[in-house]
């Protein structure tokens, strides 16, 4: 049975988004921010990065597990899951 692409796709796309999110460095910006702070500092949104990397990170070890029969989920499942025990 092939895989096909869909929703459980979208796990992998996720968590490397949250981990670019909270672990990438602006080396432009004079104060060296990551992007996540970055990001929420230009929307005007009082929140820590961690928080929404953790929201993202969980969102996609959801899409991850329920369309586990899709490309790239597993990989989405397991590279959430390990960046969720890290922080």
């Amino acid at each position: 049975m092939e895989k096909k692409i869909g929703k459980g796709s979208l796990s992998l796309l996720l968590s490397i988004f949250a981990f670019m999110f909270s672990a990438y460095n602006l080396q432009s910006s004079m104060d060296n921010m990551k992007l996540g702070e970055y990001v929420l500092s230009l929307l005007n949104i009082p929140i820590h990065y961690n928080v929404i990397t953790i929201l993202i990170l969980l969102i996609s070890f959801y899409f991850g597990s329920k369309y586990s029969n899709h490309v790239f989920a597993k990989a989405g499942k397991l590279m959430s899951l390990g960046l969720i025990l890290i922080f």
